[in-house]
C-alpha cells in the first residue's frame, strides 16, 4: 500500500474515531444527559420496517424481471446456435449423400434439433429435397428461427413443406 493511501487510511480512522468521541461526550455530560427523555428508545418504529421491506420487495420483483428476460435471451442465442450449426451438418451430408433427400430424418439431425428443443425451443420443423432443406423452430419469445441450405437464417413466418426459409 502506498505511502499516501495509508495516510488517507490513517485520517479516516481518526475522522472516524472523533464522531465517536463527539457523540461520547454529548451522551455522557451532565448538561446534554438531564436534557434526554428516559422514554427515548433508540430503535425502529414498525412504519419504518414496513417501509424498508416494502422498497426491498419493489427492488427484488424489478431484478427478478430482469433476470427473468437474460434468460430468455439466452435461450434464445442457445436455439439460434443449435439451427445454424445445422446447417454445417447438412453440407456435411449433402457432400457424403450427393443430395438432402434424408437430411430431416437423420441422425446428426435429430440431434443437433434436439439440443435446441433441449434449449426451449417448441414446434421443430425440417423440409428436405434432393437440392435443397430448410428447418424452423419456434423460440422462447414466440419468434420463429428459420435456417436453410441456401445460408440464410432468420426470423420468418412459418410455412409449412418448405425447403427454403422465406
Amino acid at each position: 500500500m502506498s505511502l499516501i493511501r495509508k495516510i488517507f487510511v490513517l485520517f479516516q480512522i481518526l475522522k472516524y474515531a472523533d464522531i465517536i468521541i463527539s457523540i461520547d461526550f454529548l451522551l455522557t455530560h451532565k448538561k446534554y444527559k438531564n436534557t434526554m427523555s428516559k422514554n427515548d428508545h433508540r430503535g425502529f418504529t414498525l412504519i419504518e420496517l414496513l417501509v424498508v421491506v416494502a422498497i426491498i420487495g419493489v427492488l427484488a420483483s424489478i431484478v427478478m424481471v430482469s433476470l427473468n428476460s437474460a434468460r430468455n435471451k439466452g435461450k434464445n442465442a442457445s436455439i439460434k446456435s443449435q439451427m445454424a450449426e445445422l446447417r454445417a451438418a447438412a453440407e456435411l451430408y449433402n457432400d457424403d449423400m450427393a443430395s438432402y433427400t434424408g437430411w430431416c430424418s437423420d441422425s446428426q439431425n435429430t440431434r443437433i434439433s434436439g439440443g435446441a428443443v433441449s434449449a426451449g425451443g417448441t414446434a421443430y420443423a425440417c423440409n428436405d429435397s434432393a437440392s435443397a432443406w430448410a428447418a424452423g423452430i419456434t423460440m422462447v419469445d414466440g419468434t420463429f428461427w428459420c435456417v436453410d441450405s441456401n445460408g440464410t437464417s432468420k426470423a420468418a413466418h412459418k410455412v409449412a413443406g418448405a425447403t427454403s426459409c422465406p
